[in-house]
């Protein structure tokens, strides 16, 4: 008799390669590169990354980096506010937070999420989403790239 379970893919890179995150000026953003769902079909994306607090001065004692996830079902025409993998999020807008990353003692290593994208949608994973990084720690991100990793595990059923 087959069995119904729960499968989670290999972890992904989530690239932000037009804009890194490196130098991230505090109370700036940064969007991710477009992530498809078109042909993977998860159910759920579990986000998590590792960062660095910065190490350029005192950070903020409620230094935060929040993380923020917009999407699109028009084959990634459109996002929820203008967001496009080369686009700012602006101010308000349609953009959902997933998360706070507390970076609250300079230099401190950051590990975080993991955290579920379908859930601020329903339940139900976009065909195409991106993820924003915001800066409030009160200090620029530091210049290191390695001192900033974003990826994301996809969960879907299959029969055994």
């Amino acid at each position: 008799m087959a069995t119904t379970v729960m499968l989670y893919d290999s972890a992904k890179t989530i690239n932000f390669s037009n804009s890194p995150l490196t130098n991230l000026a505090n109370s700036g953003t940064r969007v991710s590169d477009v992530v498809s769902n078109s042909s993977d079909l998860y159910l759920d994306a579990l986000v998590a990354g590792r960062f660095v607090a910065p190490t350029g001065g005192a950070v903020n004692a409620n230094g935060v980096a929040r993380v923020y996830v917009a999407a699109s079902v028009d084959g990634g025409v459109r996002f929820s506010d203008s967001a496009s993998g080369n686009y700012p999020f602006t101010d308000g807008g349609n953009k959902f937070l997933l998360g706070h990353i507390n970076m609250n003692v300079s230099g401190k290593v950051c590990d975080w999420g993991p955290f579920g994208v379908a859930s601020l949608f329903d339940g139900y994973l976009p065909e195409k989403w991106t993820i924003a990084i915001e800066n409030v720690t009160g200090q620029p991100f530091n210049a290191a790239s390695a001192h900033f990793s974003v990826w994301y595990g996809g969960v879907k059923f299959t029969t055994v």
